[in-house]
């Protein structure tokens, strides 16, 4: 798979060939969706709870005799049909981890990778180093490349320091990535995808096929 390379100016440097087996895989819809869905659900808390109608504060006594009043009978005013009572079905504190293996999550990247190659949409960056805080010079680097402000953009580096972090945590629809953990929904759904020269390296050694001795 040929894809582009540009230097930080917004020029076209020359093609660069990219293995076949990480970047031009087939597009697995089902095992994507898979790998999204885990991902979004493992970043979960979990924490949200409600009360139910035994943890609501009060309702200890019967509002009214059973009978002779003319009101339906109750026995607490903490029941779910009353004001201030609890709350039936609930969310509760729960784990919301998927556990996909580890080989299967690969094969998705790597499928992701490869649909973001064939749609043109990913390619490489030569040149971008930073030696302090300068959101401006972030910035006017992915405008000259074209691709903000009209669009989404993940950029995937390697070896970042608090310079890279604070530099880019202020851009709108600019994202960060470390070669070594990909995030699979901002991958799939950003506008455009590039990658940093020096981060392919590594990128190359996580999700190259495994092969059985």
């Amino acid at each position: 798979m040929e894809v582009n390379c540009f230097d930080i100016d917004g020029n076209a440097k020359a093609k660069v060939n990219l293995p076949d087996d990480i970047f031009a895989t087939d597009y697995n819809k089902s095992l994507i969706s898979r790998v999204i869905e885990s991902e979004r659900s493992n970043r979960q808390q979990g924490t949200h709870k409600i009360k139910n109608k035994s943890e609501v504060s009060g309702g200890g006594k019967k509002p009214w005799k059973q009978k002779g009043t003319g009101n339906a009978r109750h026995g607490s005013s903490r029941s779910p049909i009353w004001k201030g009572g609890g709350v039936v079905f609930g969310p509760v504190v729960r784990d919301h981890k998927i556990n996909l293996p580890r080989k299967m999550r690969k094969v998705g990247m790597r499928a992701i990778l490869s649909k973001r190659a064939k749609e043109g949409e990913l390619c490489l960056l030569d040149g971008l180093k930073i030696d302090g805080y300068s959101t401006k010079k972030i910035y006017s680097i992915f405008k000259n490349l074209g691709v903000l402000p009209n669009s989404t953009v993940v950029f995937i580096g390697a070896g970042f320091n608090e310079y890279w972090q604070k530099s880019f945590a202020n851009i709108r629809n600019l994202e960060l990535m470390h070669a070594k953990r990909l995030k699979a929904p901002e991958l799939y759904f950003s506008g455009k995808v590039l990658i940093a020269k020096e981060a392919l390296a590594p990128l190359l050694d996580i999700y190259k096929k495994e092969v059985s001795v």
